[in-house]
């Protein structure tokens, strides 16, 4: 199945809906909010309930949350609440999993073994309370190189996720590229731990969030990959915006990626 991440339409406009129309069912929608705020849940409710026929997956929180935040805290206080809150609208809206990140913070490599074993412990908690609601939570690798050195290298990102029996990896093809990590191994060593994919292209340096066929990343050998490897994975489009597209751009976008994955 592949989902749009509505992360692309936060910028307004009209063609991340018409997209929509024109899949139907076809094709679902990643709910992605930066905060999940107690003041945006009744706005969230109300833009999920134009998704109505499809299916739904989640992104969780990153501005306000810490996942390597110390225990009693104000900071590990809000991961909890902020989650909570997530979880409690994908469960009223159907959905079944939730994209988590390791951290948001920059890691120096003296703390790394202390935020390492932290974020592990609070996702620990976070799995239990995403399964109390009904959610699945996938682990996004985030060890991008302007958050510092990497709190998990690939081999500690595979670690991760084999320790947490209930969670599942989200691989983003994106920071896999930028982050020169070996996809073909990270499949082979995840296989039916990857729940989804997250895909967007990039030049190789920076995190931009391009569209997937207008970047250095080979598109077409990595949607061959996850054909090949994980065909039962999602596929999330996560574009950065629509800025200079169309609905007509995104449907082929659409149709290109399920044909290359279904080929």
């Amino acid at each position: 199945m592949i989902y749009l991440s509505s992360l692309m339409a936060l910028e307004g406009g009209t063609a991340f809906e018409e997209a929509l129309r024109r899949t139907g069912a076809q094709c679902g929608v990643e709910v992605f909010s930066f905060r999940y705020a107690q003041a945006e849940i009744d706005g969230l409710k109300r833009r999920i309930e134009g998704f109505a026929g499809h299916p739904l997956s989640f992104h969780g929180p990153m501005h306000t949350v810490e996942m390597t935040a110390a225990p009693s805290t104000p900071a590990w206080d809000a991961l909890f609440e902020h989650y909570e809150r997530a979880f409690a609208l994908a469960r009223w809206a159907g959905g079944k999993s939730m994209v988590a990140h390791t951290h948001e913070r920059r890691i120096t490599t003296e703390e790394k073994p202390r935020r390492m074993a932290q974020c592990r412990e609070n996702l620990e908690g976070i799995c239990a309370l995403g399964a109390a609601y009904g959610i699945t939570v996938r682990i996004e690798n985030v060890s991008l190189p302007e958050k510092g050195i990497p709190l998990f290298d690939p081999e500690e990102y595979i670690a991760l996720i084999k320790a947490l029996s209930s969670a599942q990896a989200l691989v983003d093809v994106g920071h896999v590229h930028v982050t020169g990590w070996n996809l073909c191994a990270l499949i082979m060593a995840l296989g039916e731990k990857i729940g989804g994919f997250h895909l967007h292209n990039n030049d190789g340096r920076q995190d931009s969030h391009d569209w997937l066929f207008e970047g250095t990343m080979d598109a077409e050998k990595t949607l061959r990959l996850m054909r090949r490897h994980v065909p039962c994975a999602e596929a999330v489009l996560e574009y950065g915006g629509l800025a200079g597209h169309t609905a007509d751009d995104l449907c082929f976008d659409i149709e290109r990626v399920r044909a290359l994955l279904e080929r």
